[in-house]
C-alpha cells in the first residue's frame, strides 16, 4: 500500500539537488546529485522518466519489491508506479531522462506504445548508451545530437514488441555469460568454442548475427563499459583503472575511449570531480 500523503514530483522536479538541465525536442535530461544515506519518500513523477545512476548505488522501492540499480543501467519510471528510494554510503549522481508525448511524437510514437510498467535495464548495450550520454553532457552547451540519438535508442528500449523473433541458440546466453565473466583478461576464441560445445567458426559467426558485432570487438566494448564505470565512479589512478578493466595499458585504454566516446579518461575522470564539487557548494 503506498502512502496517502505521497508525493507527486512535477515536470523537472527531482528529489536530489539538479547541477544540469537540458531540453531535447520535448526530452528534459538533467544531471543530479544525492548526497550518501539519503532516504526519500514515495513519490511518483509527472511524466515517464529513466533513470542512470553514473556513480554511486541507487536502491529503488517499488510496489513490486526492491531493486539495487547498478552504475550505468537505466530503470524505466511510469507515471502510474511509485517508488520510494535511498542512495548508498558514497552518495549518488545520476542523468534523469524525462519522457514528453512531444518526445513520442519526435519518435514517432505514442504513449500507448510504451511500456506501462517499472523496469530495470542492464544489458551490455544498455551500460554503453549510459557512459554515451554521460560523455555528451561533458559540454555546458545543448549536447544535442550526441545526447539525442542516445535518448532515442535507449527509449527503442521501451516499446512493446508484438513481433516474435528468431530463436537463439541455447548456447548463446552462455557464451555472453562466460564473455562478461572473462573479459578482463585474454579470451581465446578456441576455448570459448570448447566450454560450448561447438566448433569456433560456427561459434563466431552465430555470435556475430545475434550480436552485430564479432566476439573480439564485444570483449572490446565490456572493458571500455568497466573502465567508463571505474573513472566515473572511483579515485584510482587511470593506468590501474585500465589494468582492472583489461586493457594492456592506460595508453591503449585513452585511445578507445577517445575513439568510442570522443573524451579521454582523464576529461571524463574531471567531469565527475566536477559535478561532485558543485553538489557540495
Amino acid at each position: 500500500m503506498y502512502p496517502v500523503n505521497m508525493t507527486r514530483l512535477s515536470a523537472g522536479e527531482y528529489l536530489g539537488r539538479s547541477l544540469r538541465r537540458w531540453c531535447l525536442s520535448g526530452l528534459s535530461l538533467t544531471v543530479s546529485a544525492y548526497p550518501r544515506r539519503a532516504i526519500y519518500p514515495w513519490h511518483t513523477h509527472e511524466h515517464p522518466t529513466l533513470f542512470i545512476p553514473l556513480a554511486g548505488i541507487h536502491y529503488d522501492q517499488t510496489r513490486t519489491g526492491a531493486v539495487e540499480q547498478p552504475p550505468l543501467s537505466v530503470v524505466f519510471h511510469p507515471t502510474t508506479s511509485a517508488h520510494a528510494t535511498s542512495v548508498g554510503q558514497s552518495g549518488l549522481m545520476g542523468i534523469n531522462l524525462e519522457i514528453t508525448d512531444e518526445w513520442l511524437e519526435h519518435c514517432q510514437l505514442r504513449s500507448c506504445d510504451v511500456t506501462v510498467d517499472f523496469r530495470l535495464f542492464d544489458s551490455t548495450w544498455t551500460r554503453f548508451s549510459a557512459l554515451q550520454l554521460a560523455a555528451a553532457c561533458r559540454r555546458e552547451n545543448t549536447p544535442e545530437t550526441e545526447a539525442e540519438n542516445v535518448a532515442v535508442e535507449l527509449t527503442g528500449q521501451l516499446v512493446r514488441s508484438t513481433q516474435t523473433t528468431a530463436r537463439a541458440p541455447r548456447w548463446l546466453a552462455r557464451a555472453e555469460e562466460y564473455l562478461r565473466a572473462h573479459y578482463q583478461e585474454p579470451v581465446r576464441l578456441r576455448k570459448l568454442a570448447d566450454e560450448l560445445g561447438i566448433h569456433p567458426v560456427h561459434c563466431c559467426r552465430a555470435f556475430h548475427r545475434a550480436f552485430g558485432c564479432t566476439i573480439t570487438a564485444y570483449i572490446r566494448l565490456l572493458r571500455l563499459i568497466e573502465a567508463g564505470r571505474l573513472a566515473l565512479g572511483e579515485d584510482q589512478p587511470l593506468a590501474e583503472v585500465a589494468a582492472r578493466a583489461g586493457f594492456a595499458d592506460q595508453a591503449h585504454f585513452t585511445r578507445t575511449l577517445s575513439r568510442a566516446l570522443g573524451i579521454t579518461p582523464a576529461r571524463l575522470r574531471r567531469l565527475r570531480q566536477k559535478w561532485y564539487s558543485e553538489a557540495d557548494e
